[in-house]
């Protein structure tokens, strides 16, 4: 009778055990999915960033030769003349 209580007993503990390190392992391979899903994001996040700072850098530019170009143009129509740097 005890031996058949305690072979009970280790096959609960057994079942309980192996339930366990299927949970662990689960719980484990999610957390390695939710990580690759969160490197791939910053992997995207850089990119976008590096993408956004070279247009705003080429905006900049751009914005810079409009500018330069209508005081050109201001200087050109106003005097009805060529500025003498350019003679």
């Amino acid at each position: 009778m005890q031996i058949g209580s305690l072979q009970r007993k280790l096959k609960e503990h057994t079942e309980n055990s192996e339930m366990t390190k299927k949970k662990y392992a689960d719980w484990n391979a999610e957390l390695s999915r939710k990580l690759q899903d969160l490197r791939e994001q910053k992997r995207n996040w850089v990119s976008e960033t590096a993408a956004l700072r070279l247009a705003e850098k080429e905006l900049r530019v751009c914005t810079f030769l409009t500018r330069d170009a209508e005081r050109w143009f201001t200087t050109v129509f106003r005097h009805n003349s060529l500025p003498k740097e350019i003679y």
